[in-house]
This record gives C-alpha cells, sequence and structure tokens, in this order.
C-alpha cells in the first residue's frame, strides 16, 4: 500500500485526478448499496402486514350500511367482524285528518312519520326495519299507522341493494284497498324506511317479481 502511495505522489497530477475520482466513485457505489439494503430491511414483512390489518377498523359495510345521523342510532357491539345493530327507524303514516298536527314529509294523502324501532340483533338493519313492518303492528297515536300490517296476504321476501339502489322483493297480493290513498301506501311506507340509510338513494319494490 505504501508503495502504490508512493507511486501516485510521483505521478502527474492528471494521473492522480483520474485516481482520485475511481476511489471516490467507489466510496458512492458502496455507500448506495449499503442504504439499499438497508432499505430493504425494513419494508414491511407479510407477518407485520397482516398485523396491521388485523389492527384496522372494521368495515361496516355488508349488504347494507347505516345511514347519517340519526337514522340509526343504537348498536349492539361487533359479532364476527360485522356490526350488529338492535334500533332502526320505520315509516308510519298518519291520514289526512292528522295534517299539520304530527311533524313528517307529505306523501300523497299521508304525513310520513319515521318512528324509532328495537329489532332482534342484525348486521343488516334495512331488513330488519321491513320485516318490523310486515309482522308488527307498531301501534301509534294517528292512523292508519303500519298500513302494511293490515295487508294480512301480504309478504317481505328480501331486499337487496345494488349501486344505491334498494331492491325490496315481496310477495302475495293487496287487499284489502278502499280509495286512492290505500293505492300507495305500501309502496310509500318501503320507500320511506329504506331511504333512512345513506347507501339507498333510490328503491325499487317488486310484488311477485314485478315491479309496482
Amino acid at each position: 500500500m505504501n508503495e502504490i502511495w508512493q507511486k501516485m505522489k510521483n505521478a502527474d497530477s492528471k494521473v492522480q485526478l483520474v485516481v482520485l475520482a475511481i476511489v471516490v466513485l467507489l466510496v458512492i457505489i458502496i455507500g448506495f448499496n449499503r442504504f439499499d439494503g438497508d432499505d430493504s430491511g425494513r419494508k414491511m414483512s407479510a407477518s407485520d402486514r397482516k398485523d396491521l390489518e388485523g389492527n384496522l377498523p372494521i368495515n361496516l359495510n355488508n349488504d347494507e350500511e347505516v345511514g347519517d345521523g340519526d337514522s340509526v342510532n343504537n348498536t349492539a357491539g361487533v359479532v364476527s367482524g360485522l356490526a350488529q345493530f338492535t334500533n332502526v327507524k320505520v315509516a308510519l303514516l298518519a291520514g289526512p285528518v292528522f295534517e299539520g298536527k304530527v311533524p313528517g314529509k307529505k306523501r300523497s294523502c299521508d304525513t310520513v312519520v319515521m318512528v324509532n324501532k328495537n329489532i332482534t340483533r342484525t348486521p343488516a338493519p334495512l331488513g330488519g326495519a321491513l320485516k318490523e313492518l310486515f309482522t308488527s303492528p307498531l301501534e301509534a297515536d294517528f292512523s292508519p299507522g303500519n298500513f302494511i300490517a293490515t295487508q294480512d296476504k301480504l309478504s317481505f321476501n328480501e331486499v337487496q341493494i345494488e349501486n344505491g339502489v334498494a331492491k325490496v322483493f315481496i310477495s302475495g297480493e293487496m287487499g284489502p284497498i278502499a280509495g286512492d290513498c290505500d293505492s300507495d301506501r305500501v309502496k310509500i311506507q318501503i320507500e320511506e324506511t329504506a331511504l333512512q340509510f345513506s347507501t339507498v338513494n333510490s328503491v325499487e319494490v317488486y310484488l311477485n317479481g314485478e315491479m309496482i
């Protein structure tokens, strides 16, 4: 090494510059490789990634999604990674004689009144709400209240939400129907109950496979 250094001292300036440039280049290359190796050592392993994903917030989206505000205001915890809901709102109807006496949206002959209802714990709150409309009288201080409950020959089958459209499938037949006001009441109750959820932009109701 001393001999090499001595020869470099005796060499002309051009040779010294070339040798110095080579040394500097080697230092840069070695330093870059070391940095790259450290960086690769910091890459997240598969097990680390799995642990991170396991600690992310639970995705509440299922076939239905909770609406905004107090549309669905009570959750009963999380089971098997899915939010479980025990409280929803259902749409009841106050007839023409109650207009101005109860708060709500005016549709057709009636005022739509959204009422809180406890349901059996479920990850699908819209389905739970619709089941209540078809199985519970849902007593109210106004009439017809839950008009759907008077439709003994009508049954709720299922609901699907696709691209913001809630498709509600029912079966059976309407009746008794008395006049123009009754003709729209089933559809209005279903629509308003579904529209409380933020993932629902519109509603389609199918009776025996035919949209009504």
